[in-house]
């Protein structure tokens, strides 16, 4: 439980960091295109772990999943340290001004349509559950289904 926390605090700071630095690279014409193009990426990842699923299934072994999803990350990180170009910090903005859009309805409510959202993906955790009868107990039939 400790490491699904860990893991999914570390996507918590991977998201925003990724979509900072693509508007921040980008010309604000195509700032847009660049944050839709990290939401893709994102998207995509999400789909591809469907694979990490069945190599589970498939080996009887969690470990190697979690091998198989770790090591791009430790092959990526070291090459975006040196291959990203250097994002200057933009300028200090005080937290009373972060949070003063809090107090216009509009934006209270669109955070909490985002919240409620969010609750989507605790599907994730419980889905082989939920699926075991439509897979009869097959990792890579929930792997496929997982992908589709």
């Amino acid at each position: 439980m400790f490491a699904r926390a860990l893991a999914g605090l570390g996507g918590s700071m991977v998201t925003p960091t990724a979509i900072a630095a693509a508007a921040g690279l980008a010309p604000p014409e195509r700032r847009g295109r660049a944050i839709s193009t990290v939401m893709a990426g994102l998207s995509a990842a999400t789909a591809l772990g469907a694979i990490g699923t069945a190599i589970g299934s498939l080996t009887g072994d969690w470990r190697l999943t979690m091998v198989f999803v770790s090591v791009p990350g430790a092959v990526a990180a070291p090459a975006i340290a040196l291959l990203l170009p250097k994002i200057p910090n933009p300028p200090l903005v005080p937290l009373r001004t972060r949070l003063a859009p809090l107090g216009d309805r509009h934006v209270g409510m669109g955070l909490l349509t985002t919240l409620l959202f969010t609750g989507l993906y605790i599907v994730y955790s419980y889905i082989a559950d939920g699926l075991d009868r439509a897979t009869g107990g097959s990792g890579t039939t929930l792997a496929i289904l997982l992908f589709v």
